[in-house]
């Protein structure tokens, strides 16, 4: 019995498809802030510990303030119509959250890859598969083609079979897949960016 793997080499497409292309835009200026005074809850610690920027403010400089109570001190650009440095930091989240939801890329500047490159991929894969003996048995072989994604951060996700060639094989192929390390991502002008990527992974019985 043997086990091979091989990569596709899928062509680049020439002309990259329109929802692919990450439209540059200036970065818009900060938004105006209000002028705030920090808060820092009561907790017991050495002084050593204790960060020049997280000392606590006595109820009488905080009453004494005319200032709006928050997260930071800051020194605001616009009194009246600035916003609290808090709201600045709850939309951060927000963006950041959609961002890991955004639509994986099909073709990319720099495709993403296995660590160590495709040697040990090969290494990983042959290390790790399984063939399963119902398939032996039946002399069941040919390449089962699984397509994932890799995430921005090189995590693999929504794992598919593309192209099966039986249940048991199929399976197995998802398996091993599933548990590869993370990878090193695709980047797209510089960024890494979700990248959906092809792998056939081949079943051969030894003759």
């Amino acid at each position: 019995m043997e086990e091979t793997v091989e990569l596709s080499n899928l062509p680049i497409e020439k002309q990259v498809p329109q929802e692919n292309i990450i439209k540059q835009e200036v970065a818009p200026p900060p938004p105006p802030l209000k002028s705030t005074i920090q808060f820092v809850p009561p907790v017991i610690a050495k002084d050593e510990e204790v960060r020049d920027d997280e000392s606590m403010k006595t109820q009488e400089e905080i009453q004494s303030s005319k200032l709006q109570i928050s997260v930071a001190n800051v020194k605001g650009t616009d009194e009246q119509h600035g916003i609290d440095i808090a709201e600045l930091n709850q939309n951060k989240v927000i963006v950041e959250e959609k961002a890991d939801n955004e639509k994986p890329f099909e073709v990319v500047e720099e495709n993403p890859s296995f660590p160590g490159g495709l040697s040990e991929l090969n290494r990983f894969l042959s290390d790790n598969i399984r063939y399963p003996v119902i398939a032996q048995e039946n002399g069941i072989e040919g390449r089962v083609i699984i397509k994932f994604v890799v995430s921005r951060t090189g995590d693999i996700s929504n794992v598919q079979v593309v192209r099966g060639v039986d249940p048991s094989l199929d399976k197995e192929a998802v398996r091993v897949v599933q548990s590869m390390p993370k990878w090193i991502p695709g980047r797209q002008r510089g960024q890494a960016v979700p990248v959906y990527f092809t792998l056939p992974v081949v079943f051969r019985l030894q003759k």
